[in-house]
């Protein structure tokens, strides 16, 4: 689907090439936030490399990522509940013995697993 819209505004006013960017661009921006299109089309769409995309995300305080709160306690829930499967299965494939320290949250927390002697 293409969707065209009509502003009528004198040349004298202003750069009509630079507005239409702008245009798309706040467009493309506005479809991402509200979940419409995913980051690779908004990419694509506006031309840039997905590095350019996430940094115009950052600038407009724009979530690449729909991750709440609670979605952070659902997983730390999960990681607690299957504690001791992780535990049986790095402890097959580390040094028995030694502590495990595994990445547990964007909040830079870190799980220890001390493997069953």
């Amino acid at each position: 689907m293409k969707l065209q819209i009509e502003i009528d505004v004198d040349d004298r006013d202003v750069d009509k090439k630079r507005l239409e960017a702008d245009l798309h661009r706040e467009a493309v921006l506005h479809l991402f936030a509200d979940r419409k299109i995913p980051a690779g089309r908004a990419t694509r769409l506006l031309g840039t490399t997905r590095v350019e995309f996430m940094d115009l995300l950052k600038q407009r305080s724009i979530s690449h990522t729909d991750y709440t709160a609670a979605d952070f306690a659902e997983d730390m829930d999960t990681i607690e509940r299957l504690k001791p499967e992780i535990e049986r299965n790095v402890e097959e494939l580390v040094c028995p013995g030694l502590p495990i320290a595994l990445d547990c949250g964007s909040a830079g927390r870190r799980c220890y697993f001390q493997p069953r002697q």
